[in-house]
């Protein structure tokens, strides 16, 4: 092509094109510019081997400094000509489309690629690991505004304050990247789980929001999704969904048995602890599949512990291994036992099979009951009660998990993010006792059910940092949706800078921003192709509000917007 090119510029750009595919990545990159180069085409291999989906980069301002600061000191390279190669390449990473079908694309909406590449954080000494290139791929994030990658930020207590804001101020933007995660609760989640210190503080983000061990791991970290909610239709109706003479659950006992909040947990925990059995049965069918059929020789080249042990990732060649299962619905679960505890058990207002024979008509002929139960206490307020039990849910989930080990040797561990799964399952389950009607979606990932969030942002925040992070070694998503005026100006990024802080101080995870004109949105979605590039954060992935189908499009108008942010 070089040869052929009548612009010199264009062609002396071919030329260098041409000389780093012919060195790299057969031999170790030279430059800045072959690092990259390398990076995309083993990363295009992974993909065309394995699911073509989820493949992290990394820890990119980590692995890639070394090239750009020796090519920066031997004149080499300049920042401006490093930040035209780094949005060239992630420009090519939205090469990469994710087909699935039209079902399910209900639960994996929007050409789910999730290629997170994560900066920002410590080292596996524990000390800040923020650099030149990590400011550069800021700004990358900054100009770019494209789906993918899914860019991530880590920030840790003692982060620079500089860093953080402009992590904050890219966020701000709304173009959906960086997400914003806190070292220290992902850290302790991993250590708690058994992985040793050094290597908890040198995750790197995959997907959505899950955090592994690049190169040294093979974690499964979406390997099912799960849904909570029907587990508590099941504890209060024997086993068996609303209307149904089938028993897919286990056997707890009739409602008329249910005396107490107690007893209704107890049941709750039954169901999931049999339900997650029924799907790690179905779910070791597929690992023993994929390691007997579908295994992986280049990722596995590439997995420190692989050669040395001469076993694929698949049967467990990687130094670490464990699979992550999603457990979807948190807060209507948390809003059904809320109600139940207080309209059933406390007020007394009404009875278990009252609620139970209007669930089954989906509150048809209810109204009032209906209301009772949907002023009850709801996750996202700040309230003891939900929240109390968001918390005891995610513990139950967990528990069950840890109870068995997948095919790898490794352990089973919860994440509570959703892709577009709250939309999908919400769909298809009944009414619940949160006053929810059949077929409308769950609360998406980590946050509370739409529209139940009454006294504001800060009040979200507190809800969910009152569950235990380090129960989710397989991470959360948290959304938070502002309209633009509101974050606008130094006031604006002042403030979300704080919310931020205060949020992982309180021990959040993570967070993430969507930053939109809602009059725009409900534009897009009335007449598609009219705004073409509005990326959105769906669960803990960036999409194209065009490619979503049309219920996950409604469902992100449908979020709250915070229009009114806390006084400073």
């Amino acid at each position: 092509m070089a040869a052929r090119e009548k612009d010199l510029n264009r062609a002396a750009e071919l030329k260098i094109i041409a000389d780093a595919c012919r060195h790299v990545p057969l031999n170790p990159a030279r430059t800045f510019h072959e690092a990259l180069q390398s990076l995309w085409l083993t990363h295009m291999t992974v993909c065309l081997e394995g699911l073509n989906s989820a493949v992290s980069f990394g820890r990119v301002d980590q692995y890639l400094y070394p090239y750009y600061r020796n090519d920066i000191a031997a004149g080499a390279l300049t920042p401006e000509k490093a930040f035209d190669l780094m949005l060239c390449f992630s420009a090519k990473t939205t090469e990469h489309v994710f087909l699935v079908s039209e079902r399910t694309s209900q639960y994996h909406g929007g050409f789910l690629v999730a290629q997170a590449a994560t900066v920002g954080g410590m080292d596996k000494d524990g000390k800040d690991a923020v650099n030149d290139l990590t400011y550069l791929f800021l700004d990358v994030m900054a100009a770019a505004r494209l789906r993918d990658p899914n860019y991530m930020a880590r920030i840790h207590a003692g982060a620079p304050e500089a860093y953080v804001r402009r992590a904050v101020d890219v966020a701000r933007m709304g173009n959906g990247v960086p997400g914003l995660f806190n070292d220290e609760p992902i850290i302790a989640a991993l250590t708690r789980h058994g992985f040793p210190l050094e290597e908890a503080r040198d995750y790197g983000v995959v997907g959505c929001v899950e955090p592994s061990f690049p190169g040294r791991s093979f974690f499964s970290t979406d390997a099912a999704l799960f849904n909570l909610p029907l587990c508590l239709i099941l504890a209060i109706n024997q086993g068996k969904r609303l209307n149904s003479r089938s028993r897919i659950g286990s056997e707890t006992p009739h409602y008329s048995a249910l005396k107490s909040m107690d007893d209704v947990m107890a049941a709750f925990a039954t169901q999931v602890n049999h339900m997650v059995g029924r799907m790690i049965g179905d779910l070791q069918i597929l690992e023993k599949g994929n390691r007997d059929h579908h295994p992986t020789p280049f990722s596995s080249m590439l997995i420190d512990g692989c050669v040395e042990s001469g076993r694929d990732v698949t049967a467990g060649g990687a130094r670490y291994n464990s699979s992550g299962i999603q457990g979807v619905g948190v807060a209507d679960t948390a809003d059904s036992l809320a109600a139940l505890h207080d309209i059933v058990f406390e007020k007394r207002k009404y009875t278990l099979d009252q609620v139970l024979a209007a669930m089954q008509v989906d509150f048809t002929g209810h109204d009032k009951l209906h209301a009772a139960l949907s002023n009850a206490p709801k996750f996202g307020n700040d309230l003891d009660l939900p929240d109390q039990y968001a918390a005891r849910a995610a513990e139950i989930f967990h528990d069950a998990l840890a109870r068995h080990r997948n095919t790898r040797s490794g352990n089973y561990v919860p994440g509570f993010y959703s892709s577009t799964c709250h939309v999908g399952f919400g769909n298809r389950t009944e009414a619940l006792p949160s006053g929810r009607r059949a077929g409308e979606p769950f609360a998406a990932s980590l946050g509370c059910a739409n529209g139940r969030d009454r006294r504001g942002v800060t009040a979200l925040l507190n809800s969910v940092a009152k569950i235990d992070a380090t129960l989710a070694m397989n991470g959360y998503a948290l959304n938070l949706r502002f309209d633009k005026s509101t974050l606008a100006g130094e006031k604006g990024l002042r403030v979300m800078t704080a919310l931020t802080r205060g949020f992982f101080q309180s021990g959040g995870m993570e967070m993430q921003l969507n930053v939109v004109d809602p009059a725009i949105l409900q534009e897009a979605r009335d007449h598609p192709g009219r705004h073409p590039g509005i990326v959105v954060r769906v669960a803990g992935y960036c999409a194209y509000f065009d490619d979503l189908p049309d219920t996950v499009k409604q469902e992100i108008i449908n979020r709250t917007s915070y229009s009114a942010m806390p006084s400073d």
